[in-house]
């Protein structure tokens, strides 16, 4: 199930970036999306309270009548649904299905904020973020082209303080546009676009970097790469007087992907996961699967289904961690002729079936944009948030909408958890009612995110 959440932010959060291109991730947590916004300005943290959202079957979608499939709305969002055109297409053996299910979002409460900007830090863009404890680390982009980084920042989930990380050891060539993702207490940067020298390179290491000598976008004199780092923060993470950040090259082994930059990479806390990106004027159209213990490439996978095209500036998200059917979801992105793409494929992990979901808009203005250079994340549901990007590629023409994709049906639990703490009175309901004490617990937590 797809739909289409418009949560735009007030319009100086807008222009400040909060849902433009180049930001840096975005991370569910403690019941929050949060997002670091870069687009060569200052740091700065936003963050949204995502919308509960309740589900049931439907047969088909003309069988509706029309109050019931429109917009649910208050004074602070509205809600579309974007359903499939064929939803009695059968589940396929793997379990992946087109089946439709019709939101029916109740009166709900959100709030976007954002964290004082990291003023004294530079200001880039092409940078990336993960999450590590109560930690957001930042690392990489491009200042001011074609000035290129390798600094690493964090921002407490505490207090939303931006301070710079101390680091040791080799680390990444200057970078933009590569993949990261965390792995317990350590994060990995993969491939990426920058300046090289022969200096910097390790013999013993397996990468390769690649010149650019002709772009069509006009950018020449970066390198392609495909080099893997790891950067070590458990001595961040515990503090002390010896807190520095380590830095190592990973010397994989497998077959690994070729150079690229603007490729989409995941985890699902086993396995990292890397799909397209580009490299000359090519933009791929393989997966593959790094061994998160071992750090051994897969080589490319081979896959069935409605296989994507070739594209960069997508994001790939996993919610394996929270689903027993586990998947990647492929949003978006810029295909080999140059055209910014508004497709959502979804990869069942265990079979390697991609199924592209169709989508549609019953409310005008809220039909699936284009977008690249937005990001994603995954909620402790499945739930997978998409948010910002740019509708074209060169100029600054902004997504307004949050795309939540629901990649299993809700659990009928969670559904009574969400709709009965969308209750105006839930507050009254909790101290009088007789429940379990575990039911209030899941009650008051669900109310407060």
């Amino acid at each position: 199930m797809l739909s289409v959440q418009d949560l735009s932010p007030p319009a100086t959060l807008v222009d400040d970036g909060v849902i433009n291109g180049n930001n840096a991730g975005s991370i569910f947590s403690r019941g929050r999306i949060f997002t670091v916004c870069t687009d060569r300005k200052p740091l700065r943290l936003h963050q949204v309270e995502p919308l509960p959202l309740c589900s049931r079957p439907a047969a088909t979608t003309s069988s509706l009548p029309h109050q019931d499939r429109a917009v649910t709305q208050n004074a602070s969002a509205s809600v579309a649904q974007a359903v499939n055109p064929s939803p009695s297409q059968p589940a396929t053996a793997s379990g992946a299905s087109k089946d439709m299910y019709v939101p029916l979002v109740g009166d709900v409460r959100f709030q976007w904020t954002v964290s004082p900007p990291a003023e004294k830090y530079h200001r880039r863009s092409g940078c990336s973020a993960v999450l590590v404890g109560d930690w957001i680390y930042c690392f990489g982009g491009m200042s001011k082209h074609p000035t290129y980084l390798n600094t690493v920042f964090r921002i407490n989930m505490n207090t939303y303080m931006w301070s710079k990380v101390d680091t040791s050891g080799p680390s990444p060539s200057p970078r933009d546009k590569f993949g990261m993702i965390a792995n317990d207490t350590k994060i990995l940067v993969f491939s990426g676009y920058g300046p090289f020298q022969s200096s910097w390179h390790n013999p013993d290491s397996p990468a390769t970097y690649t010149l650019n000598n002709t772009d069509a976008d006009g950018g020449t004199g970066g390198y392609w790469n495909n080099s893997l780092f790891c950067l070590e923060t458990e001595r961040m993470c515990s503090g002390g007087a010896e807190a520095v950040a380590k830095w190592s090259e990973v010397l994989y082994k497998g077959t690994p992907p070729a150079p690229r930059a603007a490729c989409a990479m995941t985890s699902d806390g086993v396995y990292g996961y890397v799909f397209g990106g580009r490299y000359g004027d090519c933009r791929r159209d393989d997966l593959h699967r790094l061994d998160l213990r071992r750090y051994t490439w897969s080589g490319a996978l081979d896959t069935t289904g409605d296989v994507p095209c070739g594209r960069s500036w997508s994001t790939l998200t996993a919610t394996s961690q929270y689903s027993t059917n586990p998947r990647l979801v492929l949003v978006g992105g810029v295909n080999n002729t140059r055209t910014v793409l508004n497709d959502i494929h979804v990869l069942d992990i265990n079979s390697r079936q991609w199924v592209q979901i169709t989508t549609t808009s019953v409310t005008p203005g809220l039909d699936m944009e284009r977008r690249c250079w937005h990001t994603a994340c995954a909620d402790d549901a499945g739930s997978v948030y998409v948010l910002g990007g740019n509708k074209t590629m060169h100029d600054n023409t902004k997504c307004r909408t949050v795309i939540r994709v629901q990649t299993s049906v809700v659990s009928l639990y969670q559904l009574c958890l969400e709709t009965v703490a969308g209750l105006s009175d839930l507050e009254r309901i909790l101290e009088q009612a007789r429940m379990p004490d575990t039911i209030k617990r899941a009650l008051a937590a669900v109310y407060r995110r």
